[in-house]
């Protein structure tokens, strides 16, 4: 079959639950997550699992002219309260938005989680959200953190919703071969 669309090809498999940090595809055809009646599925990073709780909070903020720029960062907790630890090798910029774009976002979640943030009225410490997921909640972002629809924007995402974790991806124009070559050589 071709692949007009020059698109990578990505093999999955549902699993009866998934980890920090785990790659899944996500359906979205029940919620429609993501506002484009074209996108079927996406890509994501679990980032927070059911029962744990995530937090957001200021690292920096700074101001040119009449924008500010706010810097944040995020930790996640397991039940008991200790620290997970996320692979955030991967991440290429601090995560950032800017008051503008906080002023002009639809996003009931992105409004949410971060005017609190902005808050100059609130102290340092009280200048955070904290989440805790439900049973059947993942919380879901990309790794291009400051260019990418989800959780922040469409909340947490069901077991449900997910397909399944990602277990082979075959670049477009790549044979299955050199997925799995790639595979094989990224455990080493």
């Amino acid at each position: 079959e071709t692949d007009e669309a020059h698109n990578d090809f990505v093999y999955y498999r549902k699993d009866s639950s998934y980890q920090n940090d785990d790659i899944v595809i996500v359906s979205n055809d029940r919620l429609n997550y993501v506002n484009d009646s074209d996108v079927g599925y996406f890509i994501k990073r679990v980032i927070a699992c059911p029962g744990q709780t995530i937090t957001f909070y200021l690292t920096d903020e700074k101001t040119s002219g009449l924008v500010i720029t706010y810097y944040y960062d995020i930790i996640v907790k397991d039940k008991n309260g200790n620290v997970i630890n996320l692979d955030t090798s991967y991440l290429i910029e601090e995560m950032s938005f800017t008051s503008t774009y906080l002023a002009i976002t639809p996003s009931t979640w992105f409004r949410t989680i971060f005017s609190n943030l902005t808050n100059p009225l609130l102290s340092e410490d009280e200048r955070l959200f904290s989440l805790t997921l439900e049973d059947n909640e993942y919380f879901v972002m990309g790794d291009n953190r400051d260019h990418s629809n989800d959780s922040r924007y469409f909340g947490p995402v069901e077991y449900q919703d997910i397909a399944g974790d990602v277990k082979l991806h075959v670049p477009y124009g790549k044979s299955i071969f050199h997925g799995i070559w790639q595979a094989f050589i990224s455990i080493f």
